[in-house]
């Protein structure tokens, strides 16, 4: 059986987007698989795994990220 988590990785540099990326496991082994979606931290809601959205000139852009994601 394969499943799956939508996780977020902040960049290691301040004020920069990080990175969401798919955290697959099968049989035991984890695997990770990047995207090319990157948003900022506080973006993103940890408790809940998902992408917050937040009003300003990014709402377009976080709204495709996220049904694209899911």
């Amino acid at each position: 059986m394969v499943s799956f988590r939508i996780k977020f990785r902040p960049s290691s540099v301040e004020d920069k987007e990080g990175i969401i990326y798919y955290q697959i496991f099968q049989s035991r082994v984890v695997r990770q698989l990047k995207t090319t979606y990157r948003i900022f931290p506080d973006e993103w809601d940890e408790k809940s795994g998902t992408i917050k959205m937040v009003a300003g000139k990014r709402s377009n852009y976080l709204q495709s990220v996220r049904e694209r994601i899911i």
